[in-house]
């Protein structure tokens, strides 16, 4: 053991004076190094190594049953239905702190202002928490009139954390409440547009540039149908209403693009077919509409001009933003699939009831991967530091290392970028390797950027 990490501290030492060499050479100071990008003849192109490994398995050590899991601050937060807000190391595995709210009480999935480092967290006891993500602390305590609603984390934007409540046979609310503070910036009922007697009511907010839309559907059961649905556009800066329109019962989170707002619908037999629709976001006008014998209760996400949504008869499909056309559809089984999806690095995860995680190519629709757990998957997972991080109803949560590989069709122009991912996959995720060494990385699903600073600058850190 002790030899390994000799091993590793003399590979650290001899990169890092390769990294300051590159550093003191003229034509990279200052200069983003882009290390994946297969748009660049001659750089290095990455791509994700199956299978990928289980690095750690957490069990909620109160018994309950997880949320799905929040990234951030180096930590995995969880709720459960043992009334509690789990932190844990998001590399270890290993639990850093744990905010009791009560017993008996269901603490839902929460959210986080990275900005402020604060948690925020709606609660079966109708109040919102906002707990310091560092230690665990409890900073505010906010009451909101009716129930909170459980099938989404609570919205985090700009400062402002937006909750809707849910209420049998009541109008809901949505809430916007200073994450700072817990004070509440303002309060309106939603615009149900419905004619109908209401017995349930599910109101999901996307939000993009300054504009709440939130979509919802209120079902009348004792008819057997749902009563209406509507979708309306809000601003996010005082909850003033923009626009509302009705369609078929809305079963998903808005997904938003800088030109539309898709929506996933439930259809019945007796009440007509299930639809992906595409409304213009700037004023509800219907785009164009993908019709389907199955219904849709995940919510779909928008990359690289195509939709992916899951449905209820095990369908995964992807569709095509500027005319809702198929691309092409994924069957593994019928089992329904309520995971909104994640990508990274042009992989699409989901999660589907037959307690599976899978992961296909984005542009094929071809299977990669997938993982089965010993019981059923929390929609949905998440994917941060190079980790897929996964809970299931046993109580566990697990992380899995995304890894990289070097596709040989490409050859690298610096050695340098070979030996930092070959070290980075073998033991360290970017952020760890560069920690302190005044150097900053950058990473989203398509490159990854090493920015060095200025000599001057890495001598002062010395």
């Amino acid at each position: 053991m002790k030899k390994r990490w000799v091993k590793k501290i003399i590979a650290i030492s001899i990169l890092m004076l390769f990294v300051e060499a590159s550093v003191a050479s003229a034509s990279y100071q200052n200069q983003p190094i882009t290390i994946f990008n297969p748009e660049i003849k001659g750089v290095v192109y990455d791509k994700i190594k199956f299978p990928l490994p289980v690095v750690w398995k957490h069990k909620l050590s109160q018994g309950g049953n997880p949320s799905t899991p929040i990234v951030g601050d180096g930590k995995v937060f969880i709720g459960s239905t043992d009334g509690h807000l789990y932190a844990i190391d998001a590399y270890k595995g290993t639990t850093k702190w744990m905010y009791t709210a009560g017993a008996g009480l269901n603490v839902y999935t929460p959210a986080i202002d990275t900005s402020k480092g604060i948690v925020i967290f709606a609660c079966s006891d109708n109040n919102v928490y906002g707990i310091q993500s560092s230690s665990g602390k409890c900073l505010w305590k906010q009451s909101i009139d009716q129930p909170p609603q459980t099938w989404q984390a609570p919205l985090v934007d700009h400062g402002s954390v937006y909750i809707v409540t849910k209420k049998f046979w009541a109008t809901p609310y949505i809430y916007s409440i200073d994450t700072a503070t817990g004070r509440i910036n303002w309060r309106r009922t939603v615009n149900v547009i419905s004619t109908y007697d209401v017995w349930d009511e599910a109101y999901y907010p996307a939000v993009y540039n300054g504009i709440l839309y939130l979509s919802g559907r209120c079902d009348n059961y004792w008819y057997g149908w749902p009563g209406a649905s509507d979708l309306q556009a809000l601003y996010a800066i005082n909850g003033t209403l923009i626009w509302s329109i009705q369609t078929d019962a809305i079963t998903s989170i808005p997904a938003v693009d800088s030109t539309n707002v898709y929506v996933g619908t439930q259809g019945y037999s007796n009440y007509g077919p299930s639809h992906v629709f595409a409304f213009d976001k700037s004023n509800g006008q219907t785009r164009w509409s993908f019709n389907s014998k199955e219904s849709f209760w995940a919510s779909p996400i928008v990359y690289n001009n195509t939709i992916f949504i899951g449905g209820n008869s095990g369908v995964f499909w992807a569709i095509k933003t500027i005319d809702g056309t198929q691309k092409w559809e994924f069957t593994r089984g019928d089992s329904p699939i309520y995971s909104t999806p994640t990508i990274n690095d042009k992989i699409i995860f989901f999660a589907s009831t037959d307690r599976n995680v899978y992961a296909i190519d984005s542009n094929s629709g071809d299977y990669l991967w997938s993982y089965t757990a010993n019981a059923s998957i929390v929609p949905t997972q998440a994917i941060a530091n190079n980790f897929l991080y996964v809970s299931s109803e046993d109580g566990y949560v697990s992380a899995f290392k995304i890894k990289h590989v070097i596709d040989s069709s490409y050859t690298p122009i610096n050695p340098l970028y070979t030996a930092i991912i070959s070290f980075i996959d073998k033991y360290h995720t970017m952020e760890q390797l560069f920690h302190g060494r005044g150097i900053s990385v950058t990473m989203n699903s398509q490159t990854s950027r090493i920015h060095y600073p200025t000599t001057e600058k890495l001598v002062n850190t010395k």
